[in-house]
Formats: structure tokens, C-alpha cells, sequence
């Protein structure tokens, strides 16, 4: 566990005695390394004994201050502890050994937009869903990509065809897949779960309401956190948990403000970060932070412009970064014109703060986490109704600046990435125009170090 992540756990276990603006002191800091490992509950049995020992040390440390002080009284236990520095929040990235460019993989099976792509346990992908052809029909067919081989293989069929849905890798291998529209553009409530070792789809459950646009966020318990969406123009505000151990759908407690086609990240501290998205009838500035030992939401500000579309990433050094989208008014039934600005979370001070803007607009693109601690930026379209693109960006946190990257094969949109076990960027599928009568893709790249 590294300096920001043990800061983050010990704000977690101890949010009512660390002020936002402080760090935890050494004294604890000290004796939680040594305990820290896997992720307590809030009353568990590791912060007992994390607070027992912080006690003590405190006591002894307050009760013999003269003496210590003096050199009367030397305690090993305390003697023999090195100091800890102060946080630095920091992970140290690994640079690509060559530029990146892309390469292309083989085609899918079939043609899809607006699905899904999950990294399984083995280092395969599975591809799910979505709208194929012209959009005129739905899909349920799956692909599994394997790395190793290059090679696509169909997969066991959904049990319902369905696009814009949410799928969640489980601690125990298997996907959870929730929600989405159905072939007649019905948003559903169902969900599904897939057995990799099987190759098979079980019926997982009914959510409490039909969701598209949700977040589905896997929590430190291994429940799902499943929030907002909606259907039509505004979005709701209520969340629930999955259970994959009883297989059962829970009511959580609903965020502050409705929200459809928000991000959720997942922080190094254990919380979720939900930010942005559409509000009845128009897209919001405004975030929140669920905690799953509380249960409750918190307010995380407001974004420094309300923003749908978008995509958020959460970066070596704990921050999010938040990239492009689109500012949407309902009133005047149209999305804005694409953003180029770009901002930052950062979860110690719940504050954003505006950083660099990209070098064009973007709307509906998608992004990545790279080895090396950049973000990737990729596609998505720069003009309302204009053409897709093909560029990408590579964000440096460092000095927050962008530089661009290698051009993809194929401009695209509402596609979907998946970073590999080796740090290459799976894309695939997606749309091919926003002009005119647009298609689905097939087709599949890599962007990864090397020529």
C-alpha cells in the first residue's frame, strides 16, 4: 500500500477525527501500516485493533512525554519505529519503452454500438450486446476476445438483446449485466449474469425500476452499486445493491439530486464519485460521493461546467480527470455544441478545478488509463451533427497538458475500450458517421507500444 492509499484508508476509517485539510499523523500512520491490508468494515475487527494501538501509543507517548523527553525512559517498541514521511500521492507510472500507435485487431463476430466490453479475470474481453446494422435491430450475441491468440469466439447469447446497458465484473469472475433498452426501445429492469467457466447466462433479478444511463460500480464488499438513470429527459434519483453472494437486489439509500448518464469512479479511499449527467431536462455541474460503510451520499461540489457526454478517469495520484462532453438544454430540445475543457476531482478537498482543454471538442469519446499514468482520449465527434473523429489525446498529470496522440484506423463513436493485462487499448465496434444513415462496426484496433 503506497502513501496516498494508506492516507485515503486511514480517512476512510477515521473521516470524523482527520480534518479535510489535514493528514493523518504519523503516530497512526505508523502503527496502520504495519495492519492495513484488506479493507475493514467501519466497526471490523482490524480498525479495533488500529485503534487500540493508536490509543495506547497515544497514552504513552502523552503519559511519559518528560521522560522520554529527557532520556530517563526509552521504550524499544517506540525507539525502534523509523519515521514515516508525509504522504506524497504518488504511484510511479510505467513509461512505454515506444510511442503508441494503433494496429488492427480482427473483426467481431457481428456489427455493434452502444455495448459493452469487460476485462475478465483470464485477461479476455467480453464484448456484449449493443445495436447492430443501422441501428434498426438489437443484438444479444457475445464476443470473447483473447489476447493471446488474437482471436474473437461467439460467446453463449444474452438471454435478452439489449443496448446501452451496464456490465460489472464480480470479485468471484462473473458479469453482472443490468438494465439497457430492449428491441422495441423499452428500458428495462433486468439483468443478467455470466459465468466465463460456463459460457452461460442466468437470470440475475429485477432492479427496482428500469434504468439506462445508471452507473454500476463495484464497492469494496463486492456489491454493486447501481445509481440513477431514467428514461426520457431527466434522470431519478435512486440507487440499489446487487448482492452477488445471495443473488439479491437491495434498495440503497437515493442520491440528492436525479441523474441519468452520469460517470461513477471508484476512489482509492472505497467511495464512488458520481458526477454530472442529465437533470431534468438539462445536464449538471453538480457530484456526489457515496459511502458504502455509511451508506450515505455526501455533496463533492459542483464541476466547474455542467457537462453529459463526458468521460471520467481516475488517475495514479487518486484525482479525476473529467474530459469534453456536452452542455444539454431540454428546453430547447438539442445537445450544445462539444466541450473542450477538461477538469479535475480531487478527493481529499472534494473541490474541482479547471485544468488544461483539449485540443478539440469532444462529445461521447472515450478514455483510458495508460502504464505510463496518462490518460488516453479517443474519437468521439467535435461538431453537433459533424463528423466522427479519429484523433486521439494523451494527457500528462504531471504539468496537465495535453499532446496528440497516433490516429486511429477508423473515426468512431459510441464505442467501447478495454485496457488489456498488458496496457494495450482494446477498441471496438461503434458507430461509423453522426451524418445521414450511420452503421455499426465489426471491426477492432490496438493501441499499444511499437510501430
Amino acid at each position: 500500500m503506497n502513501d496516498y492509499q494508506l492516507e485515503q484508508q486511514l480517512r476512510a476509517w477515521f473521516r470524523d477525527e482527520i480534518a479535510p485539510t489535514e493528514v493523518a499523523p504519523n503516530s497512526l500512520r505508523v502503527v496502520a501500516r504495519e495492519l492495513v491490508g484488506v479493507r475493514p468494515s467501519r466497526f471490523g475487527p482490524r480498525r479495533f485493533l488500529v485503534l487500540l494501538a493508536a490509543a495506547l501509543l497515544i497514552t504513552v507517548m502523552a503519559a511519559g512525554a518528560l521522560a522520554l523527553a529527557s532520556g530517563i525512559v526509552k521504550l524499544p517498541w517506540v525507539r525502534d519505529l523509523e519515521p514515516v514521511p508525509e504522504p506524497t500521492f504518488q504511484v510511479t507510472p510505467t513509461p512505454d519503452a515506444q510511442p503508441r500507435s494503433w494496429t488492427p485487431a480482427e473483426p467481431m463476430t457481428v456489427t455493434r454500438a452502444n455495448h459493452t466490453a469487460t476485462l475478465l479475470a483470464d485477461g479476455t474481453v467480453l464484448v456484449v450486446g449493443g445495436a447492430s446494422g443501422d441501428f434498426g435491430a438489437l443484438t444479444a450475441s457475445v464476443d470473447r476476445y483473447d489476447p493471446q491468440t488474437g482471436m474473437w469466439t461467439a460467446g453463449a447469447e444474452l438471454l435478452e438483446a439489449r443496448q446501452l446497458q451496464t456490465a460489472t465484473l464480480l470479485a468471484d469472475g462473473r458479469v453482472l449485466v443490468a438494465g439497457g433498452v430492449d428491441a422495441n426501445g423499452q428500458v428495462l429492469a433486468s439483468s443478467e449474469l455470466y459465468d466465463p467457466e460456463g459460457d452461460a447466462w442466468t437470470a440475475s433479478g429485477t432492479m427496482s425500476t428500469t434504468r439506462t444511463g445508471h452507473t454500476a460500480t463495484l464497492l469494496p464488499d463486492g456489491t454493486v452499486l447501481i445509481a440513477g438513470g431514467g428514461e426520457g429527459e431527466s434522470g431519478q434519483r435512486s440507487a440499489e445493491l446487487y448482492d452477488p453472494v445471495g443473488g439479491a437486489w437491495t434498495i440503497a439509500p437515493s442520491m440528492a439530486t436525479p441523474r441519468a448518464f452520469a460517470t461513477g469512479t471508484a476512489l482509492t479511499n472505497g467511495t464512488i464519485l458520481v458526477a454530472g449527467g442529465i437533470i431534468t431536462g438539462t445536464s449538471s455541474p453538480s457530484a456526489e460521493l457515496f459511502n458504502p460503510e455509511s451508506g450515505t451520499w455526501i455533496a463533492a461540489g459542483e464541476m466547474v461546467t455542467p457537462r453529459i457526454g463526458h468521460t471520467a478517469t481516475l488517475l495514479t495520484d487518486g484525482s479525476v480527470l473529467v474530459t469534453g462532453g456536452d452542455v444539454y438544454r431540454f428546453e430547447a430540445n438539442t445537445r450544445g455544441d462539444p466541450l473542450r475543457s477538461t477538469e479535475l476531482f480531487d478527493p481529499i478537498t472534494a473541490t474541482w478545478s479547471a485544468s488544461a482543454d483539449l485540443s478539440v471538442p469532444r462529445d461521447s469519446h472515450l478514455a483510458a488509463l495508460l502504464p505510463s499514468g496518462e490518460a488516453v482520449v479517443i474519437g468521439g465527434f467535435s461538431e453537433k451533427g459533424g463528423p466522427l473523429l479519429a484523433s486521439t489525446e494523451l494527457y500528462d498529470p504531471a504539468t496537465e497538458s495535453w499532446t496528440d496522440g497516433a490516429e486511429m484506423l477508423s473515426p468512431r463513436s459510441f464505442s467501447a475500450s478495454t485496457v488489456l493485462v498488458d496496457g494495450t487499448v482494446l477498441l471496438t465496434g461503434g458507430q461509423n458517421s453522426v451524418e445521414g444513415q450511420a452503421s455499426a462496426l465489426d471491426s477492432a484496433e490496438l493501441y499499444g507500444p511499437g510501430p
